[in-house]
């Protein structure tokens, strides 16, 4: 009988020696998975914290629990309304007497990575960029968004404007802006690329939507020109579209973009394209 006390004992014993051995080797494995994936739940956690916080840097979504959900043109522009840092502001300001037509938005608390100036085409003013939403969605993005009415359009009085290029240099003068980036569309380009060509120093970059007057310079005052540039057009613009980009493309530091399903003004057509093209080419430039 006391022999086989002694041996349930031993049993016992060495079952509990086992079941401990178990328990040292497993537990360590246990704690690093549990520890693993908690790691794993704050990685994803504070990612869908600091996406929201900083509004995605991915351009057209947002974050909702560690993923990217896909936005729309329309909803872009609803969400950067609602963002009550930024102010829009219009009116006046003289350039050698005349009277010009500017609309601005800009973020109030954080200073801006840089500025974009917009013109527009022939049938179009500064008032087409804010209707689009173009001015408040890039301001969004820290961006300082000027469009002015350029003279004889919109809320602009007609004045003979007899060298273009120092007529923009003025503006931007007026405007207290340092090396923006110059959007120009269509009948525009008769503005901009004379400044393009004369005063490139004076650019950050250049965006030419189908533009006229590309046929005014020579090849090689493309290729010698080294402002980045980023060349758009719609692919069914059959008027300016190739034919402007067959100039454009010299530039030695351009990129170029076709639209698809877009006509002369692609940019309202395609604008969550067109505008996600804008951004990066803009983050690139600003170092943002």
């Amino acid at each position: 009988m006391l022999m086989g006390v002694q041996i349930n004992k031993t049993a016992i014993l060495l079952l509990v020696g086992v079941a401990l051995t178990l328990l040292f080797i497993y537990y360590p494995s246990v704690s690093s998975d549990k520890k693993s994936e908690l790691s794993r739940v704050e990685s994803v956690e504070n990612f869908a914290k600091e996406a929201l916080e900083n509004k995605v840097r991915v351009f057209g979504g947002v974050a909702q629990d560690g993923q990217i959900i896909n936005m729309t043109w329309e909803d872009m522009k609803e969400n950067a309304m609602q963002n009550n840092r930024i102010t829009c502001t219009e009116g006046t300001f003289e350039v050698k007497g005349l009277q010009v037509y500017r609309r601005e938005c800009v973020n109030i608390e954080d200073a801006p990575i840089g500025t974009l100036l917009f013109l527009h085409g022939q049938s179009f003013k500064s008032l087409t960029w804010k209707d689009l939403g173009t001015l408040i969605v890039m301001a969004s993005y820290r961006y300082r968004t000027v469009a002015i009415d350029l003279p004889g359009y919109g809320e602009t009085p007609k004045s003979d404007i007899p060298n273009k290029a120092d007529f923009l240099m003025d503006v931007m003068t007026a405007l207290k802006i340092e090396k923006p980036i110059l959007i120009s569309p269509s009948m525009s380009g008769q503005y901009a690329l004379p400044l393009v060509m004369k005063h490139a120093e004076a650019l950050k970059g250049y965006v030419p939507v189908a533009p006229v007057a590309t046929e005014s310079f020579s090849d090689a005052e493309y290729k010698n020109n080294q402002i980045p540039a980023l060349v758009v057009y719609g692919e069914k613009d059959t008027m300016l579209g190739e034919k402007s980009a067959s100039k454009l493309r010299l530039f030695p530091n351009s990129q170029e973009h076709k639209l698809k399903d877009a006509g002369h003004a692609a940019y309202l057509n395609q604008p969550l394209e067109f505008h996600r093209l804008l951004r990066d080419f803009s983050d690139k430039l600003f170092g943002s």
